[in-house]
C-alpha cells in the first residue's frame, strides 16, 4: 500500500505545483454586508447610521436621522423620544470589535426591546448598539468625546442573526493523475457539488490546472501524498483550529474571525491518524464562510471523507441549524470551556493570596463556589500543575490540563497562567512533560 501512496504522490506533482503558485496571495478584505464609518458628531446635532446617508445632519427630524449628541452629564449619545430605534449599551471592559458585534447579535431580542435612550459613554466602555431605522444593527464606538462632542466610528450589520446551514457529509476519492482516470476528487464548498477533473486536464501545466480549477469553483481537491490522505485547498482562505472548535464555535464569531482573512495557506489539510482531527474554519474565492473537517481517510480505497457547514444569514426564527452535536465535539468543547473557568479560579486565589497560586486543589474549593464552577468536575478531571506558581510567571507556564483527555491518548487540553486554552496535540506534550507518564498532580 505504502508505494500505491508512492506512486500517487510521484504522479500529482503538477497538481501540487498548481496549488502552490502564488505562495501567499492577498486580496481585498471583504466583509459583504457590513459598512464601517467614522465621523464627528456635534453637541444637538444628529447622525444618520445607515449605509445610504451617514452623514451628520444638520436638522433633527427623526424620521432622518438615528442618533444625537446630547451635551447633558458631559456628553451623552441619545436618540429621540417615541423614536422607533433601540439603543443598547455594551458593558464589556475594553472589548474588541468582534467580540461587541457578537455581543450585539447575542442581545439582539434584549435590544429590540430595549427602553433604553441615552448612553454615557466610558473609556473603559465605550460601545453600544443601535437598531436603526432601516432595520440595521449598528455597533458604534464613542471616542474623544466630551459635553461639545465625540467621534463615532461605527459598523452597520443586517439584523437577521447568522446560523449554520445542515452539515454537509462528503466522501471524495483522491485524484489519481498517474492513470488520468476521472474520479470524484474535488468539491465546490459553496454549492456542494462534488466534481471530477478532466482526464486532459490533468495532463495541463500547474498554471492551465489551476486555473481551470479556479474557473470551474473547485474548492478543494482530495489528494494522496507521502505526508497522508487529505485535501489540497483551492483558491481557499483556512486557517487550523483546535478539535474542540467545531462544537464550541458560534456562527457569528466564525464570521467575524474569517470575514477579514485575506492569505491562502500553501499547506494540505490531512487526516490525523489516531488524533482528534483538525478543524479548518474557511473562505471561499466567493465569499462563503464556512468551517470543514476530515473524519476519516481509507489508504485501501483511497477516499477522504469530511464534513463541513457554512455561514448563513436569515429570519431569526428560520435559522435553527446548529453546531452537528456528535459526543467527541462536545466533550473537547466542554473540556475548553471548564479549564479556562479552572484557571480564572486558580487566578482569583492567587490575586488574593500574594499572588501565589494554592499547593492543591482542594484549595479552590471556596472559590469555584464564588464563580459558580462545577468542582466536582474539576476534581474528576483536571490535572493541576499550578502548585508554587505565582501571577508574575510568564504567560505560557502551564498550570493544568484535562487528565481525562490525556488518558485517552488524543492530546489534551491545557490552560496557561496568562488564562488562555489551548490543545495540545500529541507531538506536543513532551514539551510540558505530558507523556504516557504525565506529572504528579494535586488535589
Amino acid at each position: 500500500m505504502k508505494s500505491r501512496i508512492a506512486q500517487l504522490a510521484a504522479a500529482t506533482i503538477v497538481l501540487a505545483a498548481a496549488l502552490a503558485i502564488g505562495v501567499e496571495t492577498l486580496r481585498p478584505k471583504r466583509l459583504d454586508r457590513a459598512y464601517a464609518f467614522r465621523a464627528r458628531i456635534q453637541a444637538n446635532t444628529a447622525l444618520d447610521l445607515d449605509p445610504k446617508a451617514a452623514i451628520p445632519l444638520s436638522q433633527t427630524q427623526p424620521e432622518d436621522f438615528d442618533v444625537t449628541w446630547d451635551s447633558a452629564d458631559g456628553g451623552t449619545l441619545r436618540i429621540m423620544a417615541n423614536s422607533s430605534l433601540r439603543l443598547l449599551a455594551c458593558r464589556y471592559i475594553e472589548p474588541d470589535w468582534d467580540d461587541v458585534v457578537s455581543w450585539a447579535y447575542e442581545n439582539v431580542a434584549q435590544l429590540r426591546d430595549s427602553a433604553t435612550t441615552a448612553v454615557t459613554p466610558a473609556q473603559k466602555t465605550p460601545f453600544a448598539a443601535v437598531l436603526t431605522n432601516e432595520g440595521n444593527i449598528a455597533v458604534i464606538h464613542i471616542a474623544g468625546s466630551d459635553e461639545n462632542g465625540a467621534w463615532l466610528s461605527w459598523r452597520v450589520e443586517n439584523a437577521a442573526i447568522p446560523g449554520y446551514s445542515p452539515v454537509r457529509t462528503l466522501t471524495l476519492q483522491t485524484v489519481d493523475a498517474q492513470t488520468r482516470t476521472e474520479r470524484q476528487c474535488a468539491v465546490d464548498l459553496d454549492t456542494g457539488q462534488v466534481r471530477s477533473i478532466p482526464a486532459d486536464m490533468l495532463s495541463l501545466s500547474a498554471v492551465d490546472t489551476l486555473t481551470w480549477l479556479e474557473g470551474n469553483g473547485i474548492d478543494a481537491v482530495a489528494t494522496a501524498s507521502d505526508e497522508g490522505l487529505g485535501l489540497r485547498a483551492v483558491g481557499l482562505v483556512f486557517e487550523p483550529w483546535p478539535p474542540g472548535d467545531w462544537a464550541s464555535t458560534k456562527a457569528v464569531n466564525l464570521r467575524e474571525k474569517m470575514a477579514g482573512k485575506s492569505f491562502e495557506p500553501r499547506i494540505a489539510m490531512l487526516f490525523q491518524e489516531g488524533q482528534y482531527q483538525t478543524v479548518y474554519p474557511f473562505k471561499t474565492r466567493e465569499g462563503t464562510i464556512g468551517m470543514l473537517q476530515i473524519l476519516t481517510a481509507d489508504e485501501s480505497t483511497q477516499t477522504v471523507r469530511l464534513r463541513y457547514r457554512v455561514v448563513q444569514t436569515d429570519d431569526r426564527s428560520q435559522v435553527t441549524a446548529q453546531a452537528e452535536a456528535d459526543p467527541e465535539s462536545q466533550q473537547l468543547a466542554q473540556s475548553m470551556l471548564n479549564l479556562r473557568r479552572f484557571g480564572l479560579v486558580a487566578w482569583k486565589y492567587a490575586e488574593e493570596h500574594d499572588w501565589q497560586y494554592p499547593d492543591a486543589v482542594a484549595e479552590l474549593e471556596e472559590h469555584a463556589a464564588r464563580f459558580e464552577q462545577d468542582f466536582q468536575w474539576i476534581l474528576d478531571n483536571v490535572g493541576y500543575v499550578g502548585a508554587g506558581r505565582t501571577g508574575h510567571d510568564p504567560g505560557n507556564m502551564l498550570i493544568a490540563y484535562d487528565k481525562t483527555l490525556l488518558a485517552i491518548g488524543k492530546g489534551t487540553n491545557a490552560v496557561f497562567r496568562d488564562g488562555h486554552g489551548e490543545f495540545i496535540e500529541p507531538a506536543r506534550l513532551a514539551e510540558y512533560g505530558l507523556t504516557d507518564k504525565p506529572p504528579s498532580v494535586s488535589r
